[in-house]
């Protein structure tokens, strides 16, 4: 199945790189070659993002600048704005 929603959050390098080194857990994977191999990283990431548009049409969000919160009200209203459209078609 196709999802109805999809958002893709996406910040600059330099911006994951300064909210990585503000984390205090342990680094996965892809955080690792973000600080280690910063190029390799760019390249895989603007794979997984090709993927993504491809497969869902999803839509991107820079989250550079951005709280949590400010990206999740954006989705809620996206969200909300899309239901009520659907509701003045079901009528």
């Amino acid at each position: 199945p196709v999802p109805e929603f999809t958002f893709y959050l996406t910040a600059s390098t330099e911006e994951r790189i300064k909210r990585n080194k503000k984390r205090n857990k342990p680094m996965a994977y892809m955080e690792k070659l973000l600080v280690n191999e910063p190029e390799k990283f760019e390249r895989i990431e603007s794979n997984l993002k090709e993927i993504t548009l491809q497969l869902f049409d999803a839509e991107i969000i820079d989250t550079e600048g951005k709280t949590p919160m400010e990206i999740a009200e954006y989705i809620s209203n996206k969200i909300k704005k899309i239901e009520r459209r659907n509701d003045e078609y079901e009528r």
